[in-house]
């Protein structure tokens, strides 16, 4: 099994998605764990919230999944429902407080803010609503700074160039270094 504690990584690297785990039943009744009823990007909160609770981890060499992806998935979806994803970190913020987690894993619920809203969000904005893109980018920006998040990560310091370059064009102006 895989320490979370010495591994605090796997929440950034883990995929968010619930598909390609198996999670114990008992355990998520005992943690009292569900989805968001009604939100996009529940699966970043129920998944992130299974690790706060410091599960058993193991992993499986194999590849026993195959996920295909629907043409109106979430995934490409260009709903309104976009902004869920500041739902989504409240709570995972609430939730982390309430299980004194957060200051253990700020700096990995730092990134997960900045590669979700910072990219995922605002490239989903951009093709859902391209004449507000800028008010958008700013709306963004403004939740990330309300929550102290800087460029000064770890993780987006280890990113790749073209992701840094993306999010230093849209976003910059707008977040604390």
């Amino acid at each position: 099994p895989i320490d979370l504690s010495l591994h605090k990584e796997l929440l950034i690297k883990m995929t968010i998605a619930p598909f390609g785990k198996l999670i114990k039943r008992n355990f998520i009744l005992k943690h009292k764990i569900e989805f968001l009823s009604g939100k996009i990007y529940e699966d970043l909160l129920f998944t992130q919230t299974i690790l706060f609770n410091s599960p058993k981890l193991s992993q499986v060499p194999e590849k026993l999944y195959n996920y295909r992806m629907r043409k109106n998935s979430t995934i490409s979806n260009k709903s309104s429902k976009i902004y869920d994803i500041f739902d989504i970190f409240d709570h995972l913020y609430k939730y982390s407080l309430e299980k004194n987690v957060l200051d253990i894993y700020k700096s990995e619920i730092d990134f997960l803010m900045i590669y979700h809203i910072g990219i995922g969000t605002i490239y989903r904005l951009f093709f859902a609503e391209p004449l507000k893109f800028i008010d958008n980018i700013k709306k963004c920006s403004t939740y990330l700074k309300e929550h102290n998040v800087t460029l000064n990560n770890k993780y987006y310091q280890e990113q790749p160039l073209y992701i840094k370059v993306f999010i230093r064009f849209f976003i910059i102006d707008f977040i604390t270094r």
